[in-house]
């Protein structure tokens, strides 16, 4: 249905905006993982502390 409406032009286009939103997601998931490690051991230290 997609092909009949855009062309291949335009399923190629999609394919492409679809696998770059795909990786930017896993970049963002990536540093939000990391962050969340960072964050529990800085708040481990601190109630450690007290």
């Amino acid at each position: 249905m997609l092909m009949s409406i855009v062309g291949n032009i335009g399923v190629a286009a999609y394919g492409i905006v679809a696998n770059l939103s795909l990786f930017a997601i896993s970049i963002f998931a990536g540093i939000l993982e990391e962050y969340n490690l960072l964050l529990a051991t800085l708040t481990a230290r601190a109630i450690l502390m007290h």
